[in-house]
């Protein structure tokens, strides 16, 4: 375990900032996440970072596996297109584009599980 002097301690972290971590722990490696902007993108791509680096996301703006190499201001960020599969449109990604079924959904600071699969 590590030192406790390397973990965050109370008053160090905000809740938005423990909501995030909890959405990323959330996430499994190979699941396909549909992310909107703000706490849900962030939470999806430090679970890449971290534990999940198959998860293939899913920009709420279109872009499909995306690859950022730094945090996007929205999902509609040119950055989100870095490495991505597809770059598409606002219909695509709620549609299930190419056959694609998702398993998570992230906005707004809600969570769901893709009922049609």
């Amino acid at each position: 375990m590590k030192d406790m002097k390397q973990l965050a301690q109370p008053g160090e972290y905000t809740l938005g900032d423990l909501m995030t971590v909890a959405a990323a722990r959330e996430v499994r490696d190979n699941e396909v996440v549909f992310a909107g902007t703000g706490m849900p993108m962030i939470a999806i791509m430090l679970a890449q970072r971290t534990h999940a680096p198959h998860l293939k996301l899913i920009f709420e703006a279109g872009t499909l596996d995306g690859r950022p190499r730094e945090l996007p201001t929205s999902v509609g960020d040119p950055r989100c297109e870095v490495g991505a599969s597809v770059a598409s449109g606002l219909y695509e990604p709620s549609a299930s584009p190419r056959g694609v079924t998702w398993t998570w959904g992230f906005s707004g600071g809600r969570k769901w599980m893709n009922t049609a699969m």
